[in-house]
């Protein structure tokens, strides 16, 4: 699991287009049967469907109701220079 909201946003993003990349991947090879066909489109459902889960977790995220992801944000741009958090 993600330690911060930044790790966690970067993450479903990183998700997403794997997803996405899995799509093009089934788009790419025409099935030739009807059965193969519909077993492909089922896939990509799927594929689709996984998405948009992630996408919705990725708003909610971005939506910031508690003010987390705003903290990390000033954290990393604090005034003693951007990489101190990570150096610390």
């Amino acid at each position: 699991m993600a330690s911060t909201n930044l790790e966690r946003l970067r993450s479903l993003h990183e998700d997403i287009e794997l997803l996405e990349r899995a799509v093009v991947e089934e788009l790419e090879h025409k099935r030739k049967s009807h059965k193969s066909s519909l077993v492909q489109e089922h896939r990509i459902a799927a594929y689709v469907e996984t998405s948009r889960d992630l996408a919705r977790k990725a708003l909610a995220v971005y939506a910031d109701d508690d003010g987390s992801r705003r903290e990390e944000l000033d954290a990393l741009a604090d005034k003693q220079g951007v990489f101190k958090e990570f150096y610390d």
